[in-house]
């Protein structure tokens, strides 16, 4: 086409021009516009995505790190049971070590036997039953002793009655249990 026929017809130019306009925009700008709006949407999505995993991730973390503190917790406190590999074998070291301490304190150690295995949530417990004459003074330093031992002890129950004759004395029959966390 002949460049002076847009020269003598404006209109004509301008509709040229318009029209290459629009077929610019329909072709080229529209497809990249939307494009480019797909992209952020993308963006946007991946975005609130690696929110959502960083919070997951610092939630996992702190349940890793409560999981290894409980860990921790645990190999700590089986150090302190008693050692055994089966729980009669851990009631028979109970009853020894209540035996010695009585012993220690000079009690006067009438009957002891290990009880049965209990269990205390999921664990077992070794059970140990002992009855004991002594004074009052003698009595309240051994159960201070037991109480303030590191290992897994606990007073299950302390019955005391008070013997009367030529020596009144007291009579404790003391149940003590120790936890097997294996």
């Amino acid at each position: 086409m002949d460049v002076t026929v847009f020269k003598k017809s404006p209109i004509l130019l301008y509709g040229s021009i318009v029209i290459a306009l629009i077929l610019w925009y329909m072709a080229i700008f529209a497809p990249l516009r939307q494009h480019a709006k797909e992209m952020e949407l993308r963006i946007e999505a991946a975005e609130l995505e690696q929110r959502r995993l960083k919070k997951e991730l610092i939630q996992l973390s702190k349940m890793g790190n409560t999981i290894e503190l409980k860990k921790r917790r645990l190999e700590s406190l089986k150090t302190k049971q008693l050692p055994g590999s089966t729980p009669q074998e851990v009631s028979t070291k109970l009853q020894d070590l209540l035996v010695k301490k009585a012993s220690d304190h000079g009690l006067n150690v009438i009957t002891y036997r290990a009880g049965g295995i209990r269990t205390w949530k999921e664990y077992k417990v070794a059970n140990v039953r002992m009855t004991v004459n002594a004074d009052t003074e003698t009595l309240v330093a051994f159960l201070q002793d037991v109480e303030k031992d590191s290992r897994l002890l606990r007073f299950k129950a302390i019955n005391i009655a008070k013997i009367m004759g030529r020596k009144p004395v007291l009579r404790a029959t003391i149940e003590v249990e120790a936890l097997i966390l294996k």
